[in-house]
């Protein structure tokens, strides 16, 4: 669902050379979850799954992404919605 609210981002093909599992960034499964559905990501996640997909190579977990709010790949910036709204409203 991430990449369905970026359009135009692009992936990276190397990240097909490696098992999603073994992308840091993907929830431990619960007792009952398919593993074809979608996954619910926190921020640092998202900016994971993004740093992996967009470069084909980082693989950081999810916990070195804690307080960042924007990451740059290419001629890209993914910057988190909340640096995006107004304080004052």
């Amino acid at each position: 669902m991430l990449y369905n609210q970026l359009p135009h981002a692009t992936v990276d093909i190397r990240v097909a050379s490696s098992p999603l599992a073994n992308h840091r960034w993907i929830p431990n499964e619960e007792a009952g979850t398919s593993p074809f559905s979608a996954y619910s990501l926190s921020r640092e996640q998202t900016f994971a799954c993004i740093a992996k997909f967009e470069s084909g190579a980082f693989n950081f977990d999810p916990v070195a992404m804690k307080g960042v709010h924007a990451v740059s790949a290419g001629n890209s910036i993914f910057v988190s919605r909340n640096l995006l709204e107004d304080p004052c409203h």
